[in-house]
């Protein structure tokens, strides 16, 4: 196998002092604001990269000009479940690879969408975390450099990867026990239909496959973006389902993969 995951540690959440309007381009009084970095595992790593790339960060508050000067590889990690923001990230939009092994819960993972330069990007779940609210990736909406992307959150639209032409990696893990919506059983037929709640991005192909992961007598098929389960056994109080999505290519070197486990609620009338 050709493929050379990029599994890069990464870094990262910061918070702006002051306004938070930002131009394209920033003035000479913008570029020298000062930038305070919210959670204190996130403040060593980048004050640390700052300071191995020659920079004096002074009292531990990097400047947006620094963040600019930011290049190559950014790795960091949290390592506990703390909520923080990533508000101000977006001045490190010069870097090309960006990773956080042991994540934590980020608050809002917008301020990511100005990293354009991004090519591979890797964000690790931190050992404990509950896997949280679903995630949305929309942040890489114009990440057209992306080439390998790890995201281990949840995770049901992977439709903002469409621009991302050069992508050769994709590999969503952290999708696991995610409740849907409630769905209503006829004791008559004892059978639910239902769609795929998961969106692919163009990259994935149709082959998807669908299980019962809680009850193996339960017989779970899929039809086209149909799923179907027959013959529930009466009064079940709900069926989790197994759906997972491989993809390969191994002669053009590329690989995507979501796994999610999908727990549906029963009403039975």
């Amino acid at each position: 196998m050709k493929l050379k995951k990029w599994l890069g540690m990464g870094l990262v959440a910061v918070g702006v002092l002051g306004s938070l309007g930002f131009a394209a381009k920033a003035d000479a009084e913008e570029v020298d604001e000062r930038v305070y970095i919210s959670n204190s595992s996130l403040r060593y790593w980048i004050n640390d990269s700052l300071s191995n790339n020659g920079e004096n960060v002074e009292n531990e508050l990097p400047t947006v000009g620094q963040l600019n000067g930011l290049t190559g590889t950014f790795d960091g990690s949290v390592g506990d479940s703390s909520s923080y923001s990533l508000e101000g990230i977006q001045h490190m939009k010069n870097v090309k690879n960006f990773g956080l092994v042991l994540g934590g819960n980020i608050i809002d993972f917008r301020p990511l969408s100005d990293l354009s330069t991004v090519e591979n990007f890797h964000f690790g779940h931190a050992h404990g975390e509950p896997w949280g609210p679903v995630a949305d990736i929309s942040f890489v909406e114009n990440w057209q450099n992306l080439q390998q992307f790890t995201f281990d959150k949840v995770v049901f639209d992977l439709s903002p990867l469409d621009n991302a032409d050069n992508l050769t990696y994709a590999h969503f893990s952290g999708s696991l026990g995610t409740v849907g919506a409630k769905q209503a059983i006829s004791k008559a037929n004892r059978e639910l239909v239902m769609a795929n709640p998961v969106t692919y991005s163009k990259h994935f192909g149709d082959d998807v496959l669908v299980d019962s992961y809680d009850n193996l007598e339960i017989e779970v098929k899929n039809s086209g973006d149909l799923f179907i389960i027959k013959d529930i056994p009466e009064n079940t109080e709900s069926i989790t389902i197994l759906i997972s999505n491989q993809t390969n290519d191994w002669e053009a070197d590329k690989s995507y993969s979501h796994l999610a486990t999908y727990k549906i609620p029963l009403v039975w009338y």
